[in-house]
Order: structure tokens, then C-alpha cells, then sequence
């Protein structure tokens, strides 16, 4: 996908097309439903949401990525580097 540069004149006026309309509020885009993936085990499930207008495709392939990078999620607090794990 091609994306157009723009640049800002010495005014400071900058024009712009209007957004595409899948970003406008209130598009169901925007509050489409959500799918939930487990990205590790039956027995230590991490759940995570993707929309669930994705292909089965793309959830494959999101599934992928997210599985391959695991570690630099977290899904709770004990596990964020930096946060006291005494802290509830």
C-alpha cells in the first residue's frame, strides 16, 4: 500500500483528505466484535482479543507473530520489569 507525503508550507497550512471511512467514530470498524486467541497452553492460557472481522488467514498469522514474540508481553503485573511485586 502506497502512502502519500505531505508537507506543511510555510503558512503552516496543511490540507488533508478526509479519513478513509472504516477511521471515522461510530464505524463498526471501530466497535466491531472481538475474537479471543490463546497464545500458550490449554493449561496456562494467555488470551489475547483480535477483531473479529480478520480473515482466517490473518488470524493465523497474527496468532504466529504474537505466539514467536511471547516474552515481550505481559498479563500481569508481577511480570513487568520495574514494578514491585509486593504491590496489589
Amino acid at each position: 500500500e502506497d502512502f502519500e507525503i505531505y508537507e506543511v508550507g510555510e503558512e503552516g497550512d496543511l490540507e488533508l483528505p478526509p479519513s478513509p471511512p472504516k477511521f471515522e467514530e461510530g464505524n463498526a470498524s471501530l466497535i466491531e466484535g472481538k475474537i479471543d486467541i490463546n497464545i500458550e497452553t490449554e493449561e496456562e492460557p494467555r488470551i489475547m482479543k483480535l477483531g473479529s472481522s480478520l480473515t482466517s488467514k490473518e488470524v493465523e498469522i497474527h496468532t504466529h507473530i504474537l505466539k514467536e514474540h511471547l516474552k515481550a508481553f505481559t498479563f500481569n503485573y508481577t511480570e513487568m520489569m520495574g514494578i514491585d511485586p509486593d504491590v496489589t
